[in-house]
C-alpha cells in the first residue's frame, strides 16, 4: 500500500540517496555562506589595518553611542506613548522606574535559578558516582 512513499523505504540505498541530497545541500550553503562571508570581512579587515586609530574610534566610542542612542530613543519613545495614553508625570515616572526594576530582578531570578538548576545536577552527577562506588564495592 505505501509502496511509493518515501518514508517507508527501509533500505539502506534508499536512506543513503536521501541524505546525499541534504548532504550536499548543506555543503552548498557552507561553501556559499563562506562566500559571502569572505565578501564581507576583507573589505573591514583590509580597513582594520590601514586604519587603526579610526577603526578603533569607530568600533569603540561610535559603538556606546549608538547604544545610548538607541536606550534614549526607547525611553522617549515610551513616555510619548505614555503621555498619549493621558497618564500623569507622576504615573510616567512610576513606570519608568518599576519596569527596569521588574526587569532587572527577573533576570536575577533567572541567574539565580539556572545557577540553581546546575550546582543541583553537579551534586546529582557526583553523589550518582559516589553511590555507584559504594554498590560495587
Amino acid at each position: 500500500m505505501g509502496n511509493n512513499n518515501r518514508m517507508e523505504k527501509t533500505r539502506i540505498l534508499d536512506r543513503i540517496n536521501d541524505l546525499k541530497v541534504l548532504f550536499f545541500f548543506v555543503i552548498a550553503a557552507a561553501v556559499v555562506s563562506l562566500g559571502i562571508m569572505d565578501l564581507i570581512i576583507i573589505p573591514i579587515s583590509l580597513f582594520a589595518v590601514q586604519h587603526k586609530e579610526l577603526f578603533t574610534f569607530i568600533v569603540r566610542d561610535v559603538t556606546w553611542v549608538a547604544i545610548a542612542a538607541t536606550f534614549l530613543i526607547m525611553l522617549v519613545r515610551r513616555v510619548y506613548v505614555l503621555r498619549k495614553d493621558e497618564l500623569s508625570a507622576k504615573e510616567i515616572l512610576s513606570h519608568l522606574i518599576s519596569k527596569p526594576v521588574t526587569v532587572i530582578s527577573l533576570f536575577l531570578l533567572i541567574i539565580f535559578l539556572s545557577l540553581l538548576l546546575i550546582y543541583l545536577i553537579y551534586l546529582l552527577l557526583h553523589y550518582n558516582s559516589y553511590f555507584i562506588y559504594k554498590l560495587v564495592n
